[in-house]
């Protein structure tokens, strides 16, 4: 879960309907992701396989792709791009 290919998904599935929904589904859970997983605690127990090398790797693939489609969405205002 941690690779969060779902993303991925959700915001292949929005480029093709235009179901801006979708990428808000998608902005929402890299943002919980983000707060349940500070990166200041990847040392942690808790959070060791969320920062695995190879789920992160995989996982920055998926961000990035969304990263893509929400600068260019409306979802992405000034103070959004800054936080």
């Amino acid at each position: 879960l941690h690779v969060m290919a779902y993303v991925a998904d959700l915001v292949a599935v929005a480029g093709e309907t235009g179901d801006d929904a979708l990428l808000e589904r998608a902005e929402a859970l890299v943002l919980d992701w983000i707060e349940d997983h500070p990166p200041d605690h990847a040392g942690d127990a808790r959070h060791g396989m969320a920062w695995d090398d190879h789920a992160t790797a995989l996982r920055a693939r998926h961000w990035l792709s969304f990263w893509e489609a929400w600068v260019r969405s409306p979802l992405a205002t000034p103070d959004e791009l800054v936080s």
